[in-house]
């Protein structure tokens, strides 16, 4: 195995609030979702004064990267990357080219990362013995991670054990477990994990409280640390001068699946039928990962002329087009426990202060929205409110008419540097207690 790429930028230990040694597969020059929330975590709590170690893995071939954010990691901390095991790999890829990707999916658990997960797993072990960590903390998913803390916390008992799940495990609405023995094992590692961690840290209320529901032992152990925005992220960025030339929508981050994005493609079709004057005087933005079925659709429906899909773009660009944009567009299935969902993009629509039409079923995701007057709600079933919407965004668009703003006092509940706060918090606690969640 190649040695880990071994970043030392070290904390000066009499001033450190405590040694925490992290480990989340995701970290820049990686992009993606799943990125930005140990960004911002290690960022805002390096300020706070803990000294962090994060054991992260290299980008994988086939992801995206933007080293843009690697500008916002502390100088402080001690970054060891190591590379990928199996994913990107040859035999990986060419399994995802002919269609046969159910193979590994079935064959390995929880994930096809548990290799990395071992890798890393054998790394920390080592740095445990060697130096003084007051706390262990573990992101998932890949839920091969929470196994990999699991696994540490069994053979160092003392050391306090954070597990976070960013998504949900055994109650994930989206998360295909593929089989009955992976299901069962899913099951007994959660359970274990519930009984071991010191506290494990959910991002939405609906699923801190399944949790709870779920495992009642260990209900004092669960809290619920939601996404946000960093409002560093907005600075330097402003809104262009005037109203753009054409009614300029965005729509960012995943396309199909349980973002359901067909409410909106299907409204657009409408759109384009019933008022065809409109519809040519507005331009969509598709930003995320590429998707053929988005593409496919547009051609079919000859939309190619109003909708461009962008494919992944760097998080600055991003944001740039968020804050510029006329209308964003926050979709989300209804579908088993998709109420306890809430993407992560939500808060960055919110902080960019512009209209956005959010098609999503009841749950906490339309609860946040609620405390928010520039967001105009509809339920997915409401195929004619969606259309209904559109116009009349538009129609405000067209007579350059104000819309409502939030309650700054309220969006700054929703910052990043206000959940490291809280978990710096839950930390501390930890420590004061001799190691048990207070």
């Amino acid at each position: 195995m190649m040695p880990p790429d071994d970043k030392k930028k070290k904390a000066d230990p009499k001033n450190s609030t405590g040694r925490i040694l992290l480990i989340s597969y995701f970290f820049p020059p990686t992009a993606g979702g799943g990125v930005f929330r140990p960004l911002a975590m290690v960022k805002y709590l390096a300020r706070l004064g803990w000294d962090i170690t994060l054991i992260t893995a290299t980008t994988p071939k086939h992801y995206p990267t933007d080293p843009s954010l690697e500008k916002q990691i502390p100088d402080n901390i001690t970054i060891k990357k190591m590379p990928v095991v199996w994913e990107g790999s040859l035999i990986r890829r060419a399994l995802g080219k002919f269609n046969l990707d159910w193979i590994p999916k079935n064959l390995v658990t929880p994930d096809e990362r548990v290799f990395w997960a071992e890798k890393a797993n054998t790394l920390a072990g080592k740095l445990i013995r060697q130096e003084k960590f007051d706390i262990l903390y573990t992101t998932g998913p890949p839920f091969s991670i929470l196994q990999c803390g699991l696994m540490l916390k069994r053979a160092n008992k003392k050391i306090p054990w954070i597990a976070e799940f960013r998504d949900p495990w055994t109650l994930a609405p989206y998360l295909s477990i593929p089989n009955p023995h992976h299901r069962r094992i899913a099951n007994d590692t959660e359970k274990e994990l519930m009984e071991k961690a010191e506290a494990v840290v959910m991002v939405t209320p609906t699923f801190a409280k399944m949790m709870q529901e779920k495992y009642p032992a260990s209900a004092s152990k669960v809290h619920c640390i939601p996404n946000g925005f960093d409002t560093e992220d907005f600075q330097n960025i402003a809104r262009k001068p005037g109203p753009n030339e054409l009614f300029t929508i965005v729509a960012a981050g995943t396309v199909f699946g349980h973002y359901n994005m067909d409410k909106f493609l299907t409204a657009l079709e409408t759109l384009k039928k019933s008022h065809p004057e409109i519809y040519k005087k507005l331009v969509v933005h598709f930003q995320g990962l590429p998707d053929v079925r988005l593409n496919q659709r547009l051609l079919d429906n000859n939309m190619i002329d109003c909708c461009s899909s962008q494919g992944f773009v760097n998080h600055s660009e991003n944001i740039r087009d968020i804050v510029n944009a006329d209308l964003l567009i926050l979709p989300l299935a209804e579908v088993l426990n998709s109420q306890g969902h809430i993407p992560s993009r939500t808060y960055e629509y919110l902080a960019s202060g512009r209209p956005v039409l959010a098609i999503i079923p009841d749950g906490d995701l339309n609860n946040l929205l609620s405390d928010f007057p520039q967001v105009t709600r509809v339920h997915p079933s409401d195929s004619e409110g969606t259309v209904n919407a559109l116009i009349r965004h538009f129609s405000s668009w067209e007579n350059n008419e104000e819309f409502p703003s939030s309650d700054p006092s309220r969006l700054r509940i929703e910052t990043r540097k206000n959940r490291a706060l809280e978990l710096s918090s839950i930390l501390t606690g930890i420590m004061d207690n001799g190691g048990q969640d207070g």
